[in-house]
């Protein structure tokens, strides 16, 4: 968000870090921009949606969806504090505490109660 070109693109994707930009996809990907940028192609790239997005679902599916901005303007920012009993997310604080654990363990997780509906995901944007 910080730099100063106003011609920005985001991938986000699942996975290790790295390894996409190695796949033959992330190639493909890199060589239309790099094209279009270093040899003036015409390659559709200033057609690109701004934002792509590798969206995570069960079982290690991950689905693509495109947007146009970053962060999303419908975004709805919520809250969330950590709570040392039972390892909980939640949008309220509770009260203070602390969490041991073994540094060459496993770590701590927290994460949220169960929902109690399921998220909708909107609408994929092209």
């Amino acid at each position: 968000m910080g730099a100063a070109s106003r011609q920005k693109w985001l991938e986000v994707h699942g996975g290790s870090h790295w390894a996409p930009f190695y796949t033959d996809y992330g190639v493909k990907l890199q060589k239309r921009f790099f094209d279009h940028f270093l040899k003036g192609a015409a390659n559709g790239w200033d057609r690109q949606p701004r934002v792509q997005l590798q969206v995570r679902h069960p079982a290690e599916k991950f689905v693509l969806r495109h947007e146009n901005e970053w962060p999303l303007a419908r975004t709805k920012w919520t809250r969330f504090y950590l709570s040392p009993e039972g390892l909980s997310l939640s949008p309220k604080s509770s009260t203070e505490g602390y969490v041991t654990y073994q540094a060459a363990g496993d770590g701590v997780t927290s994460s949220t109660p169960p929902l109690k509906r399921r998220w909708k995901s909107p609408a994929p944007r092209r």
